[in-house]
């Protein structure tokens, strides 16, 4: 389930007065969410907050044309063209990884990176890993929020109460948390193939988290984003992550596709911050029932491959994330406008640097 974080809530509801209504719901991710180890020495109010607007498809243009009357000056020269609305809109929806970004924004004090992203583009990419974009920034723990219900989400009976009201359209949440659930289990299932035997809920953890950077080309380099990235995400925050996985391996382990073994502590000291716990990978179950779970632009060509299917896996995970960040890092310069794309990447560098 998502986390629950009251700063990042009160920030969020305190920009959320400059920006157009109808957003349907507000994801936040990175370290402003999650605490990083590289992080760790840096004045909190000035962490970049990176927030995804989800918007409805039918709504996407007239969004972007109230937000330009509100917020021209967050857009780049693209807002500058007659009728630009539709060409933002069209640039947001037609090359992927089909979000449009405006970056380096200051509202109150707080500095900001938000995307816009329309409700088909996310079920697409959590269902399918057509870009494992969005869908890989999810599957690490996030924080979600609700404008038209002035609310965060972070737990089962909450978010069931909420989907189950009829007083209430939720289709647009209801679409999303199915496929965000399809997402988790898509991610616990590669991460098996990629895994031995015997894992440890930390060795789960880093796998699921560096599945979308694989391939990222700010890490194949190491130019831009510090090189134990995965680690400084999954290491100090292993409760999160385990709260946020803890539906999907439940049921994982109610399909035999795993289990537990509960080991003593003492024998395991260097397992005491994953409450001595061990997952088990079930020789006796049939190995491919669990492509079921994955997209099957990931196991393309795999199932030919009988010895050893978790390379091929992996690299058309590469593919995919290679292929979309060098597109959306291509497009991000004219959607952010080159002096801005420049101070990013220059921050990313020094970020790297201090790894």
């Amino acid at each position: 389930m998502f986390i629950k974080n009251i700063i990042v809530e009160s920030k969020i509801k305190n920009i959320l007065k400059e920006f157009p209504k109808n957003i349907e719901y507000i994801i936040g991710y990175g370290s402003s969410v999650l605490k990083q180890n590289s992080y760790e020495n840096i004045d909190s109010s000035k962490v970049l907050l990176d927030l995804v607007f989800c918007v409805k498809e039918s709504n996407l243009q007239n969004w972007h044309k109230q937000n330009i009357l509100l917020n021209k000056d967050h857009y780049s020269f693209l807002s500058n063209f007659p009728k630009s609305h539709k060409l933002i809109s069209s640039i947001q929806t037609d090359i992927p990884a089909h979000i449009y970004y405006n970056t380096h924004i200051n509202i109150q004090n707080q500095n900001l990176k938000y995307g816009i992203i329309t409700d088909n583009d996310i079920n697409k990419d959590l269902s399918q890993w057509s870009s494992l974009y969005i869908a890989g920034r999810l599957q690490k723990p996030v924080f979600l929020y609700v404008p038209r219900l002035d609310t965060s989400i972070f737990n089962e009976n909450q978010l069931n109460s909420i989907l189950e009201d009829e007083k209430m359209d939720n289709t647009v949440l209801k679409t999303f948390i199915e496929t965000q659930n399809m997402n988790l289990k898509s991610a616990v299932a590669y991460s098996l193939f990629q895994l031995p035997d015997i894992f440890t809920n930390e060795d789960l953890f880093l796998t699921i988290a560096g599945i979308s950077y694989q391939g990222d080309i700010r890490t194949i380099s190491n130019y831009s984003e510090n090189p134990n990235k995965v680690k400084n995400i999954v290491l100090p925050n292993i409760k999160h992550f385990q709260h946020y996985y803890s539906s999907t391996i439940d049921y994982f382990i109610d399909k035999s596709f795993i289990e537990e073994i509960k080991k003593n502590n003492d024998d395991h000291p260097d397992q005491l911050n994953l409450n001595g716990t061990i997952r088990h990978y079930r020789k006796n179950k049939d190995i491919s029932e669990l492509f079921d779970y994955i997209p099957s632009i990931v196991f393309i060509h795999t199932k030919l491959i009988k010895a050893l299917p978790q390379i091929k896996m992996k690299a058309n995970i590469r593919d995919i994330v290679k292929k979309n960040s060098l597109i959306q890092t291509t497009k991000g310069i004219f959607t952010a406008g080159i002096r801005k794309s420049i101070n990013y990447l220059l921050q990313k560098i020094s970020k790297a640097k201090k790894k």
